[in-house]
């Protein structure tokens, strides 16, 4: 949600506006979003045959810990 809004939000902005610093700024916030995009698809592409997974937050590594039952 924050790339959709800082990232892409900003981005239409700087369009309107026609701001360079603007459009910087938006640049930045997307790419520093890709991380998360990146968990994400990771995170869709999983397969597994059991219905219960517990999804959690690395606790100290960039990434997810998945639990399955």
């Amino acid at each position: 949600m924050p790339t959709i809004l800082l990232g892409f939000g900003l981005f239409a902005v700087s369009l309107i506006n026609g701001s360079v610093p603007l459009y910087l700024l938006a640049l930045v916030m997307t790419l520093s979003g890709s991380g998360d995009m990146l968990i994400l698809y990771k995170l869709c592409r999983y397969k597994s045959d059991c219905r219960d997974i517990l999804v959690y937050d690395h606790p100290y590594e960039g990434g997810s810990v998945l639990f399955e039952r």
